[in-house]
């Protein structure tokens, strides 16, 4: 049995296992009364052997150890709490925590809680820690006033917050690869993020999301708009960040087309003097041939336009005058002027217009009115034929007439060639008649007007096109009028340095430029029984029948002048249009003309 040593406070225990303080918790050590300093208890209450100094009781301790704390870091961004494990050495009851900033800032866990003499748990909310003030030191203070500090245990590093929302990112052709579109994300504490695909949906469709975020691949193809889901991950120092995201994949397929403008017609007679065997000098100009590729997407509606061929120059005092968009053929008293071609092609919307426009093949220019007699060189009365340049598009000349040209484009030319940003000039001669109808330049989609002669040279109206070729001149009274220029072509996307900038680019949903190409033919001022009545040889290119150099209607060339005195010319024949979808297989040919149709890419 255990014997107290000492009067009163009983200092000391003597007992079988040795001697010891005494004990006491702390209510009942400050109920203690007439204790004398120096008495020694040992608190239950801290855990801690006590001295009394006269007025307090001393606690006798030895400060705290920390050894480790977990976590390091906290996602200060995430929200709840976050709970500590300190683990160390002398750690009393009572003990206190304190996570200081490196500002100097104490925060103040709670609860904390004493596992041991070795372990501490403490809690406090994520949000109470600050990026800027980190790293955080660990405070334990043992109730004796002792502490230990553990310098720069926390860090604040949150997830990766996402910049690019929710939902879709891109829809893309199932035609083209490449890089897609870029995923963001941004990290507080300027950590390295790396982009990754939670999952495999992205890589089954044909898709990667790389590291850097950049979503790239050749998507598979698909027969209708299909939505690919999927689930990107960002990752900071091991911290990630999950977001759902889809990719809308459309079907589009390469279409190639061909497109032929419509011929313009050969000029007429309306008397029977001056006849000659001849016939070859005032025909109309072969439309120009134009090919081009598009990605577009199934399903999307565009609309074609066949050109109707010019009008031949008639019998009568009325100049040729049938199609919608070639310039009417002059007359004199003599003869008559032809009718420029119609151009052809695709437009996006129900309406011909420029904006609307996707490709336009110009037509050829008019033949002009002429005496037959003798092979005598008395100039070329041709309406220009074909594409020029195979850069532009512009289209060839008209021949120069008999009388001298007053104009600028060339001492050889008739009617000038629609141009890239302007109808072409109108022809000038000197003289020519001033007669009403006058001449004039071609425009925004027509060809212009041919002149109006007295007794010989009535002029050849400009084709059509993109810009209409202007109208020849007429020789006044002498021995043959000009021939009209032919329209200018147009390939969107081909070229992007019109002075209408909307003319630059493809600005049509679901339509995207690949390829264009002006075919051309040089012009021509000498005399032949053919001279730019011929068209692009489509049928050997691949395009379709159809093709033929006949002085009857065939697709595109020019009518061939009168043979008769007095006689009609031939007119111009049709344009053409011709598509394929996909890279192999035949063309289909569309051929009715004068009138804008629907056409389903499918």
């Amino acid at each position: 049995m255990p014997v107290f040593v000492g009067a009163g406070t009983s200092s000391f225990m003597k007992g079988d296992g040795g001697v010891g303080f005494s004990t006491a918790t702390t209510t009942t050590r400050n109920a203690l009364s007439g204790v004398r300093p120096g008495s020694i208890v040992f608190n239950h209450t801290t855990g801690l052997p006590e001295y009394y100094n006269g007025s307090d009781w001393i606690p006798i301790d030895s400060p705290p150890s920390i050894s480790s704390v977990s976590p390091t870091s906290v996602e200060s961004a995430a929200g709840g709490n976050v709970t500590f494990t300190i683990n160390g050495e002398r750690f009393g009851i009572g003990v206190v925590v304190k996570l200081i900033s490196n500002t100097g800032v104490e925060l103040t866990p709670s609860p904390v809680t004493r596992v041991s003499a070795t372990q501490i748990t403490a809690v406090i909310a994520k949000n109470s820690f600050v990026n800027a003030q980190e790293p955080y030191d660990v405070k334990v203070t043992n109730t004796s006033g002792l502490s230990s500090i553990l310098a720069d245990q926390i860090n604040v590093d949150n997830a990766p917050t996402w910049n690019t929302s929710a939902g879709n990112v891109a829809t893309i052709s199932d035609q083209v690869g490449g890089n897609h579109v870029t995923l963001s994300a941004s990290d507080a504490e300027g950590d390295t993020i790396t982009y990754s695909e939670n999952g495999s949906n992205l890589s089954g469709a044909g898709l990667v999301l790389g590291s850097s975020g950049v979503i790239s691949g050749n998507p598979n193809d698909v027969s209708s708009s299909t939505t690919v889901s999927f689930t990107g991950r960002a990752t900071a120092n091991s911290k990630t960040s999950d977001r759902n995201f889809n990719i809308i994949v459309d079907p589009y397929r390469p279409v190639y087309f061909g497109i032929l403008g419509a011929g313009g017609g050969g000029g007429g007679r309306r008397g029977s003097n001056y006849t000659g065997s001849t016939n070859d000098r005032g025909g109309g100009g072969g439309g120009c041939f134009v090919e081009a590729v598009y990605e577009i997407k199934l399903g999307t509606v565009v609309y074609y336009y066949v050109g109707s061929g010019g009008y031949a120059g008639q019998n009568s005092g009325t100049g040729a005058s049938t199609n919608t968009y070639g310039g009417n053929g002059g007359v004199s008293s003599n003869d008559t002027g032809a009718e420029g071609g119609d151009f052809s092609g695709i437009f996006t919307q129900n309406s011909i217009t420029q904006t609307s426009a996707l490709i336009m093949a110009g037509g050829g220019g008019g033949g002009a009115g002429r005496p037959h007699a003798g092979n005598d060189g008395r100039g070329l009365q041709y309406g220009g034929g074909q594409c020029e340049s195979a850069t532009t598009g512009e289209g060839n000349d008209g021949g120069r007439g008999h009388n001298s040209t007053a104009h600028s484009h060339g001492s050889d030319r008739g009617g000038q060639g629609g141009q890239q940003n302007n109808g072409g000039a109108r022809g000038q001669a000197s003289p020519d008649s001033g007669n009403s109808p006058v001449q004039t330049d071609g425009s925004a989609l027509n060809g212009g007007q041919g002149g109006t002669a007295n007794g010989w040279g009535g002029g050849g109206g400009g084709g059509g096109g993109f810009f209409g070729g202007g109208g020849g001149a007429d020789d006044d009274n002498s021995w043959g009028g000009q021939g009209g220029g032919a329209g200018s072509s147009f390939i969107r996307g081909k070229i992007t340095n019109y002075s209408t900038s909307a003319f630059n680019s493809v600005s049509a949903t679901g339509i995207t430029y690949v390829s264009g190409t002006f075919r051309t033919a040089a012009w021509f001022g000498g005399n032949s029984g053919w001279g730019m009545r011929t068209t692009y040889d489509f049928t050997t290119a691949g395009f379709g029948s159809g093709w033929a150099q006949s002085n009857t209607v065939t697709p595109g060339h020019g009518g061939r002048e009168n043979s008769s005195y007095p006689g009609a010319g031939t007119n111009g024949g049709n344009g053409l249009v011709f598509y394929r979808v996909g890279a192999s297989g035949s063309y289909t040919k569309l051929t009715s003309a004068g009138s804008l149709t629907a056409l389903t890419i499918s």
